[in-house]
């Protein structure tokens, strides 16, 4: 940002500087290396977000006596925003995950799990009892700066010794139950029994490797981009894109009825970027599959996000179960934070040039 020039607002500055200013402070020093360097002044803006990430390393290097914050994330289907999201927090913050749940699960979820702490959620919620912050698929730094001000305030009101359940969450018992299951009975799916049977010890859910996940190069094919395409309205872009995935036998109809449903039934939290759209739905609603398509559209198109409509591209995934898109969506998230991604996307011609882009 500073190379480029690019300015940040850190609406939390001032909370910051109030409860770590012994910090703040030795950053505002040591960062006078860097301007020497670079020739340029580092902004309290930016010392302040660079001060949140120090307080998470100091905690994670601590000799934890505290008990870890147990986590909830929702979004509209649970399957593609919430697994990034869970894998971002878990790097930056020593936090529990109790699981990534869809919206319309929260209820049955929060009926028989009463020790969530927080709720981190990328669709408006409200939860009598428990906290609840809404973030942005790609966890902007105000939003690291909001969680990372709840996770110190947290471990500072539950500084106490942890029992012997702390061990207990680090064995995977998930593991042992499932091969007696396999050994006795019929396993319907196998996924949806491992994360359910995660959720009612409490304890992580223990997913695949990436090793057994396919790679972005391996589904976002050729086959299935379409460049310049004309839509009537937002619906009619989602179907579009979501026609890519059934024509090359990933998704049943009822699955594209399903992400439509969604942006009527949850809004159009699904434009996670300026002018990108990512539909989605949940395994259970047609996904043969999984796979990921992209439609480029000729006339930019209105979804009704305030922040980041139009849209030019639409970007729509479908995974047989909650994990197995999660290598392939990692690898895309990282190339779309990259500045000029859109710009190149909306330039190509030919869909056989993406991997220029993609994988250059």
């Amino acid at each position: 940002r500073l190379k480029h020039d690019i300015k940040v607002k850190n609406p939390l500055i001032e909370e910051i500087k109030e409860k770590y200013s012994y910090i703040f402070e030795s950053i505002e020093e040591g960062v006078k290396f860097i301007e020497e360097d670079i020739s340029d002044s580092v902004n309290q803006e930016e010392i302040g977000y660079l001060t949140l990430h120090f307080m998470a390393s100091i905690e994670r290097s601590k000799n934890k006596k505290h008990r870890k914050p147990n986590v909830l994330i929702v979004c509209a289907t649970g399957i593609g925003t919430s697994k990034f999201i869970s894998n971002k927090l878990k790097s930056i913050f020593d936090i529990n995950i109790i699981d990534t749940i869809s919206s319309h699960t929260m209820e049955k979820i929060l009926k028989y799990n009463k020790n969530i702490d927080l709720i981190v959620t990328t669709i408006p919620l409200k939860v009598k009892g428990i906290k609840c912050i809404e973030v942005n698929t790609f966890l902007t730094e105000k939003n690291i700066s909001e969680l990372g001000l709840y996770f110190a305030k947290f471990i500072r009101n539950n500084s106490e010794e942890c029992n012997s359940s702390c061990k207990y969450e680090e064995r995977d018992k998930v593991q042992e139950i499932l091969n007696i299951v396999k050994e006795n009975c019929t396993i319907h799916d196998y996924y949806k029994l491992r994360n359910k049977l995660a959720l009612y010890l409490n304890i992580k859910d223990p997913t695949l490797t990436e090793d057994h996940k396919p790679s972005l190069k391996e589904l976002l094919k050729p086959d299935f981009i379409k460049l310049n395409e004309e839509a009537e309205d937002w619906e009619d872009a989602v179907r579009k894109s979501g026609e890519i995935l059934m024509n090359n036998g990933c998704v049943k109809e009822s699955y594209i009825d399903a992400m439509v449903n969604t942006v009527k039934n949850m809004g159009p939290y699904i434009v996670i970027a300026p002018g990108i759209a990512m539909p989605h739905a949940a395994p259970e609603d047609g996904v043969l599959k999984t796979g990921i398509s992209m439609l480029t559209l000729k006339d930019p198109i209105s979804f009704g996000n305030s922040e980041h409509d139009p849209v030019s591209v639409i970007i729509s995934i479908c995974s047989i179960d909650k994990v197995n898109h999660m290598k392939a969506l990692k690898e895309l998230m990282s190339i779309m934070d990259q500045e000029d991604f859109l710009s190149k996307v909306k330039n190509i011609k030919a869909s056989s040039e993406i991997d220029s882009i993609l994988y250059s």
